[in-house]
């Protein structure tokens, strides 16, 4: 496991379980929900059930918010390897722990603003148009998953450092 990129860390690791449940659940909500939407098109015709078109939306929203913490967990973000060619070992340690502290202010920033338009919407009367379900649900998906991604990120930081290398 030394090698691995997953973290070992019990917080992180029970984070990561429940995550993997939520994900299993939200996964398996939009199957359904888009299996119901075609029978219903196609065998229910003068209904054509609208609301699970939005349910849908809101539903894939939080897989893939949830998805990108679940990748976060592994650190299975894209990683150029041509670099590794051309930088010694110092420097590539230097390297991806600058990308990965420009990782956190990104994401920090990104969460900021995720948490304004959840407020802004959660004290605002703007709701979907069939579900009648106010839109911050939606938006909370986006303060979640990019919480849970600076979560693990911070875990995967602290570790690199504590290593001192880039393995």
């Amino acid at each position: 496991m030394e090698n691995s990129n997953e973290l070992t860390h019990p917080a992180a690791v029970m984070v990561n379980k429940i995550l993997t449940v939520c994900l299993i659940v939200v996964n398996t909500a939009v199957a359904l929900a888009l299996f119901w939407m075609v029978l219903s098109r196609h065998f229910l015709p003068g209904s054509p059930m609208l609301w699970i078109e939005e349910l849908v939306i809101l539903v894939a929203l939080w897989l893939y918010f949830l998805g990108g913490a679940a990748s976060s967990f592994h650190n299975g973000h894209i990683n150029g390897g041509f670099l590794d060619i051309w930088m010694g070992e110092k420097n590539r340690y230097r390297m991806k722990v600058a990308a990965m502290v420009l990782e956190l202010v990104v994401l920090f920033i990104y969460f900021g603003l995720a948490v304004k338009y959840f407020i802004y919407l959660a004290n605002s009367n703007k709701t979907a148009v069939y579900l009648r379900i106010n839109k911050s649900v939606w938006e909370l998906a986006a303060v979640v998953g990019l919480g849970l991604m600076i979560f693990f990120a911070i875990f995967h930081l602290v570790r690199l450092i504590r290593r001192g290398n880039i393995n």
